[in-house]
């Protein structure tokens, strides 16, 4: 039996997707639902990246990096998803499209782009080799143990559904591809993620695309987030 979890909230779904991007949802060709986010507070303390706005990062993917041209940066990327807690083991597949994940307290370095609609996100946080590891373990684990949960209840249902990529590369010293989406009613958002780590710090891609959209910006995003990650040392 599928995992369920409780969150509270109404219609979340356009608040998830607004809240990700900083900006107006984008729901696979559907109209998404009105509502409002629960209590979750963004921590605004915290640039998206440490480096100017035109400046990468060490660690950090670039929009040279991305292919077709015409990608531009955002530096104003939310960091939170309006999702409460799911708790264990599920939290997870919430923390890592809001706030990011991978290093306890410590808030990831970001950086986000857009092209068209689409949104192309990393995040990178260093901290110790074993909390590094610890954090794909959890994944690793919310993804067996959740691949379909429920968040609300009744008409503000919210629906989870989670999946590995099969055919992701390997990079790092460990890594996951895998899906997320998010849906409501006729509403779906989807998400394609991968999480690499290298030594103690994890850098994690998530691309929020239309049905249909082929993945070429997405694994171009993830290939040069693992090759800059490895390059830094890890």
């Amino acid at each position: 039996m599928s995992p369920r979890r409780a969150v509270a909230g109404p219609a979340v779904l356009l608040a998830v997707a607004a809240l990700l991007t900083g900006c107006g949802t984008r729901d696979a060709g559907r109209a998404a639902p009105s509502g409002t986010p629960s209590s979750s507070t963004p921590s605004s303390s915290t640039p998206s990246s440490s480096a100017p706005p035109g400046r990468p990062a060490a660690g950090m993917i670039t929009a040279a990096d991305l292919p077709g041209g015409g990608w531009v940066r955002r530096d104003d990327a939310a960091r939170t998803t309006g999702l409460a807690p799911v708790g264990v083991p599920c939290q997870p597949l919430l923390d890592v499209l809001g706030p990011g994940f991978g290093g306890g307290r410590a808030t990831p370095r970001r950086v986000a782009f857009t092209k068209d609609g689409d949104e192309l996100r990393q995040d990178l946080v260093r901290t110790t080799r074993p909390r590094a590891t610890d954090t794909l373990t959890q994944l690793d684990l919310a993804l067996v143990q959740c691949s379909d949960f429920e968040s609300g209840s009744g008409a503000h249902a919210v629906q989870i559904h989670s999946e590995r990529l099969r055919d992701a590369a390997r990079y790092g010293d460990d890594s996951i591809g895998y899906q997320v989406d998010i849906g409501q009613g006729a509403s779906v958002t989807r998400y394609r993620l991968a999480t690499v780590r290298q030594g103690g710090a994890v850098a994690t891609v998530v691309d929020r695309y239309r049905a249909g959209a082929d993945d070429t910006a997405f694994r171009a995003a993830v290939r040069a987030a693992a090759r800059r990650l490895t390059s830094n040392g890890g």
